[in-house]
C-alpha cells in the first residue's frame, strides 16, 4: 500500500513536524494563543488514540486551522503590529484631521486678512493662509496624541 508507506516515511514525518512548528510559531507571532492551545489539545488527544505521529499532527493542524478558523491569512492580527491599524482609531483620527483642517482654514483666513491689512501682496496672503492652516492641523494632531486620544 502506498498510503501506508507514506504514513511511515521518515521524511514525511519531518515535513509535517516542520509544518507544525512553523504553524505554532505563526500562532505565537500573531498572539493567537487560543489557536495554539487548540492545536496542542487536539494533538495530545489524537496521540492517545492514534499511534502515528504524522496523522496526529495532520489532524491537529487541520482542526486548528480550518475547523476553528485559526488560519493566519492576514486576518488583521498579523499586520496589526506593523501598521498599528485600528478601524475605530482610524475613523477618530480621520474625523480629528478633518476638524483640524476646517479650524486651520478659518485661522488661515483670519491670518490672511491680518497680513492684508498690513499691506501684504496676495501671494504672501496665500502663503500665510496655507502655513497657518498646516500649523493648526499639526498642533491639533500633536495635542490629541499627547492627550492619548489615539
Amino acid at each position: 500500500m502506498k498510503i501506508q508507506k507514506i504514513l511511515n516515511n521518515q521524511n514525511v514525518l519531518y515535513l509535517v513536524v516542520a509544518l507544525a512548528v512553523l504553524c505554532s510559531l505563526g500562532y505565537l507571532c500573531v498572539s493567537s494563543y487560543e489557536c495554539l492551545a487548540i492545536f496542542a489539545v487536539v494533538y495530545f488527544i489524537c496521540c492517545n488514540y492514534i499511534k502515528n505521529k504524522i496523522i496526529c499532527l495532520s489532524i491537529a493542524l487541520f482542526v486548528s486551522n480550518f475547523v476553528f478558523g485559526c488560519s493566519m491569512t492576514l486576518r488583521g492580527s498579523l499586520l496589526e503590529g506593523y501598521s498599528n491599524s485600528n478601524p475605530v482609531r482610524d475613523v477618530q483620527l480621520a474625523g480629528l484631521i478633518e476638524i483640524a483642517e476646517n479650524v486651520g482654514g478659518i485661522a488661515g483666513e483670519k491670518a490672511a486678512e491680518a497680513v492684508a491689512e498690513q499691506g501684504a501682496s496676495s501671494a504672501t496672503q496665500e502663503d500665510v493662509k496655507e502655513d497657518t492652516k498646516e500649523l493648526v492641523k499639526q498642533a491639533v494632531v500633536q495635542e490629541a496624541k499627547k492627550e492619548g486620544f489615539f
